[in-house]
């Protein structure tokens, strides 16, 4: 008879459990908030719609999808009198600008080592602009920032952080191309491998236009010196077929891994939107940072947007098979549906080129 009324009481407390867990389901699903897209949406917006409401995607086979709102965080950040901490045992620096201008001193402005800082993943696919911006926020803040590669030519054309450990806090942000077990192998050190596994780190995840960043990357594996010197011939062969097959997963695990796993403040750029207006999305991505906002310096770095490794890549011909650009538009729309559903701005509209145009042979 005892056993009867456990089991009994048991089956009880199982339903209950079950119960619970599906009201508290339902709560949490019912604060937060979803926005259907409007039907007649424009496929281009302003800046201030971007920040405001969903858009259409334009791109070719895209489908629009409703938001989640999430609050959005910046990174905490501690100030000395306003400004960012230099740490005072290391006096190196360098001269970020190299020109003066009548309305503006730009040559005083030094670039130094911080104290104290929170480490910050500046996150992207390869060649998708992460030392252009490196450049642009080193120039706008006053201090350097970091990497997880020790790039010896980086480090003697000025990027003085290069050299730091990623967890040194004497850097503002932290290069990396690394953080999905994608592009793992076997020579990288378990340091790395842990830093992989970390989603309570603040990131800027930089996003740049599939195609274009997987031919420059391509170029640049092949001639790192001189990568504009490819010959078209590199592009009709069987190597360059999986280069991209296996490069443009990486590209979508790099974005879905920060979108979906990191736990701390995320802030997602477009490398295209930079280009298009640099000192509005620095001036955004510096509030995102906590980093105060220097307007001389800002003054200054608009007459030299350029920095040191700014690629200047003339239009390329179009290298990519039409499966290929089938493949490049699937990824971009897996992508983009979840910045959508996140509530982030969706992917800019890309050129048409390298999905519409027509296939390339390959041998």
């Amino acid at each position: 008879m005892t056993t009867g009324v456990t089991m009994v009481l048991a089956k009880v407390k199982y339903i209950i459990c079950i119960l619970v867990g599906l009201l508290a389901v339902l709560i949490c699903l019912s604060r937060l908030p979803l926005f259907s897209l409007p039907e007649d949406a424009p496929c281009s917006a302003t800046s201030e719609s971007r920040n405001n409401t969903p858009y259409k995607f334009c791109y070719p086979g895209a489908v629009t999808t409703a938001r989640l709102s999430f609050p959005r965080r910046t990174v905490t950040r501690q100030l000395v009198d306003g400004s960012l901490p230099l740490d005072p045992s290391d006096n190196r620096s360098t001269r970020i600008f190299h020109k003066d201008f009548p309305e503006h001193n730009c040559s005083q402005y030094k670039t130094r080592f911080g104290l104290d800082l929170p480490q910050v993943w500046l996150a992207s696919f390869p060649r998708s602009g992460n030392t252009w911006t490196r450049y642009l926020l080193e120039a706008a803040s006053g201090v350097f920032t970091g990497s997880v590669y020790s790039d010896q030519i980086l480090f003697y054309t000025g990027y003085l952080g290069e050299w730091d450990p990623p967890n040194s806090r004497r850097t503002l942000v932290q290069k990396t191309h690394s953080l999905t077990q994608h592009n793992l192998n076997k020579f990288d050190s378990l340091f790395m491998r842990f830093l992989v596994g970390t989603t309570y780190v603040p990131t800027v995840l930089l996003l740049r236009n599939p195609a274009k960043s997987i031919l420059s990357f391509y170029k640049f594996m092949k001639n790192r010196h001189h990568p504009s010197r490819i010959p078209a011939s590199e592009y009709e062969n069987k190597e360059f077929s999986s280069f991209v097959k296996m490069t443009v997963k990486w590209w979508t695990d790099q974005a879905l891994n920060r979108l979906l796993e990191t736990e701390a403040p995320l802030y997602v750029m477009h490398y295209e939107r930079l280009l298009e207006d640099p000192i509005k999305e620095l001036a955004a991505l510096l509030a995102f940072l906590g980093v105060p906002r220097h307007e001389e310096r800002l003054a200054c770095l608009s007459l030299q947007l350029e920095g040191t490794f700014k690629s200047e890549e003339s239009e390329p011909r179009d290298p990519y098979t039409f499966e290929e650009k089938v493949m490049m538009a699937a990824e971009a729309r897996t992508v983009n549906s979840t910045l959508q559903l996140l509530g982030y701005s969706p992917l800019p509209s890309y050129p048409d080129w390298p999905i519409i145009a027509g296939p390339a042979k390959r041998k």
